[in-house]
């Protein structure tokens, strides 16, 4: 058993390691010109004085740490197989050989953070893969109800309207490339609760894409251009909504959130080199240093 557990030590400490180097994890990169608000997160500002906001699937938080893609609270699939469960990882898509859906993937963005005045533009991005020797796996991409605690097969969100239909072909090149127009579903949800979630369903027989992340990004990222409010205030909420938000944190508290008003943010010397920090590099090689060095009686730092 202890060499298993040291064995597992020194894997831990090599994934760790190479996390730190880039090669795996997800993160997220700031260009020039950019401010980081939060892990997930940042904003520019443009030549006509709007904002673009680039916002990804929010970290799965814990007391002391964040982790990032593939467990985040906002982006989730439910299960034929597992119908009173959801699975927090990245998104699938999956249908049987006549067409039934077995998995179901959602992401959801928070805006409510922002001080969205008015919105300009709204656009969704993501890679996808097929996983099938087959080609031409279709995948519908449609605005739902938000993300709630008791998400599962036998609660599914409310599916609303649909955004686009992509087909994902397999071969090469390996992960391809979507952007979908998403503006109008965005400004309906602005003028509701400021939470935006889309759900992405199998719409042909033995579909099984992946929507993916690799070393440098996360997927789906949602970037918006719009025009800030000139106070501080959060805006939206003035149409209601049915949808429930289960995954309100302390960094949803419009108390601690800095103001985003139109004022220029200034660059910092590191902004094209800027990475999203991640504690679970760090997590993971002092846990491996721990499992080595009791399974070798502490010889390990001598």
């Amino acid at each position: 058993m202890k060499k298993l557990i040291f064995i597992f030590g020194w894997i831990l400490i090599g994934v760790g390691g190479l996390s730190f180097l880039g090669f795996l994890g997800s993160n997220m990169e700031i260009p020039d010109g950019a401010q980081q608000i939060n892990d997930y997160a940042f904003i520019q500002p443009l030549d006509n004085g709007q904002m673009r906001l680039k916002i990804c699937s929010r970290p799965f938080k814990m007391p002391f740490f964040s982790i990032q893609a593939p467990l985040a609270d906002r982006r989730v699939v439910i299960h034929y197989y597992y119908p009173d469960q959801y699975f927090s990882h990245e998104i699938l898509v999956e249908s049987n050989s006549e067409g039934t859906p077995l998995i179901i993937g959602y992401s959801e963005f928070d805006l409510r953070e922002f001080n969205i005045q008015s919105l300009a533009s709204a656009e969704l991005f993501f890679k996808a893969f097929s996983n099938r020797a087959t080609p031409q796996d279709k995948v519908g991409i449609y605005l739902t109800e938000n993300i709630q605690g008791d998400i599962s097969w036998n609660n599914p969100l409310a599916r609303g309207d649909l955004q686009k239909q992509v087909t994902v072909t397999s071969g090469s090149p390996i992960y391809q490339e979507f952007t979908i127009d998403v503006t109008s579903a965005t400004q309906t949800e602005i003028a509701y609760d400021e939470i935006v979630t889309f759900g992405y369903y199998p719409e042909n027989n033995n579909c099984m894409v992946q929507i993916v992340g690799d070393t440098s990004q996360i997927w789906p990222i949602l970037t918006i251009d719009y025009t800030p409010e000139s106070t501080g205030t959060t805006g939206g909420t003035s149409g209601g909504t049915t949808n429930t938000d289960s995954n309100t944190d302390s960094s949803d508290n419009a108390d601690t959130i800095p103001s985003l008003t139109g004022a220029p943010l200034p660059p910092t010397p590191d902004d094209s080199t800027s990475w999203i920090l991640k504690w679970w590099p760090y997590l993971c090689v002092i846990v491996g240093l721990i499992m080595v060095a009791w399974t070798s009686n502490g010889r390990f730092y001598r």
